[in-house]
């Protein structure tokens, strides 16, 4: 076992440095993953692997500015947060290759016609200027321009360019990925990187640009021994292309009102809304789900106001979609001249919870529950509006009883039995 064991460390030991290209790869690890420091000349799986250079994905997605990202510095993010343990990143992502270039339609397509090597103003990152013509794709049409090619999602977050023609050392095909760094019109662009040492391309040569957010061509609900694209599961969702030239709902989307293959409900049984059995597919559809389901925060909302106001204090800041209420009610007086939280009268609701990983927000009810001062809600009530929009609602919570008889502006939306509007002896 002690031989084993040695024999093991010295081939660890023995590959640290080696680049891809000595194994006879025709395609490198994929950008913004491909070797750390941007450059290629010294890609090797050491980077990020072996012993005493081993790092995970939350060693590296730390930064909170949104700008600025670079060497061990990348987007904070969160994993998949919610009632079980969080998923690893490999259920969702492939860290190595993205599954959207030679599947998905290129969102910038054409040809690089002269290229110059150099370095970045920072005197470190190495950087190529690219020439372009004959552009053409989604991102380069309105309502796009070139700058989004640089932004896609913000600073320092740009497309992913693939170049598709050339060979290697060996007359090998190669697909190498740069980061795009710079947009400075719709034919000139730097990326971050340059090509390996004995590659070579003949100009003009084709490039691509996609999304390139690494995302696994398949996502299961077997969190057991998850692994990026394999069939974790009978339950997958093909994750070729997500970017906005496709629909935000159907197949290989975000949801799929008449199916179940979204990422956002393939591996949900016990979510509000969008289940992997078809059902709660009636929520926001056609919205984007990480509008208020940030990688940042695990995917959990934890903005009160992503829907409405915290709280709406006016009719321009009630819920979106509406509940059916037509005034702000008695938010102001409560949570702004007294100081209220929102719990004091919505308790046991995601708005009083939102930060709790058990909490599963209760679809689009008004949850009505009056915990003031350690008193509970026993024998208080409230009586709301009869007319709700779809789906919405009241559910009484904390032994509160809620009815809904009242007419928005006729002075009979109120509570009962509330000690607060007491004398304070009963």
């Amino acid at each position: 076992m002690m031989k084993k064991r040695t024999l093991i460390s010295l081939l660890a030991v023995a590959l640290i440095g080696v680049p891809l290209a000595a194994f006879g790869a025709s395609r490198s690890i994929d950008s913004p993953h491909v070797n750390v420091d941007n450059n290629a000349d010294t890609e090797d799986c050491s980077t990020c692997h072996f012993a005493g250079n081993a790092l995970t994905c939350t060693d590296c997605h730390t930064n909170t500015t949104g700008q600025g990202y670079g060497d061990k510095t990348a987007p904070f993010v969160l994993t998949h947060q919610g009632a079980a343990p969080s998923f690893n990143c490999q259920v969702c992502h492939n860290p190595h290759v993205s599954k959207q270039y030679g599947n998905a339609t290129a969102l910038v397509s054409g040809q690089i016609t002269a290229m110059t090597e150099g370095v970045d103003t920072d005197g470190t990152t190495k950087i190529m200027q690219l020439t372009l013509s004959n552009v053409s794709g989604p991102w380069a049409t309105a309502p796009h321009t070139f700058a989004d090619w640089a932004a896609k999602t913000g600073t320092d977050r740009g497309l992913t360019l693939w170049f598709t023609d050339g060979t290697d050392a060996n007359g090998n095909p190669i697909s190498y990925s740069f980061e795009v760094s710079k947009a400075i019109s719709d034919t000139s662009i730097e990326v971050k990187g340059t090509l390996p040492t004995g590659v070579s391309v003949t100009l003009p040569t084709n490039f691509e640009m996609h999304y390139g957010q690494l995302i696994a061509s398949k996502v299961g609900v077997d969190k057991a021994s998850p692994t990026y694209d394999t069939d974790l599961a009978n339950l997958q969702s093909y994750r070729q292309g997500l970017n906005d030239i496709y629909p935000l709902t159907g197949p290989d989307t975000f949801t799929d009102p008449a199916g179940t293959n979204g990422i956002c409900q393939v591996c949900h049984t016990k979510t509000a809304h969008w289940r992997n059995d078809g059902s709660g597919n009636d929520h926001n559809v056609g919205a984007r789900c990480t509008s208020c389901h940030t990688h940042s925060s695990g995917f959990m909302v934890t903005a009160c106001d992503a829907c409405h106001g915290k709280p709406p204090t006016a009719v321009a800041e009630l819920a979106t979609p509406s509940t059916g209420s037509q005034t702000a009610g008695a938010h102001y007086k409560h949570a702004v001249e007294y100081g209220y939280s929102c719990g004091v009268c919505h308790y046991g609701t995601g708005m009083d919870e939102i930060n709790d990983p058990n909490n599963i927000v209760k679809g689009d009810k008004i949850q009505i529950g009056f915990d003031w001062a350690g008193y509970g809600g026993h024998l208080t009530q409230y009586n709301g509006q009869a007319s709700v929009a779809a789906g919405a609602g009241y559910e009484g919570t904390n032994n509160t009883k809620v009815t809904a008889t009242g007419t928005a502006g006729a002075n009979d939306l109120k509570c009962s039995n509330v000690y607060c509007h007491s004398t304070g002896q009963s």
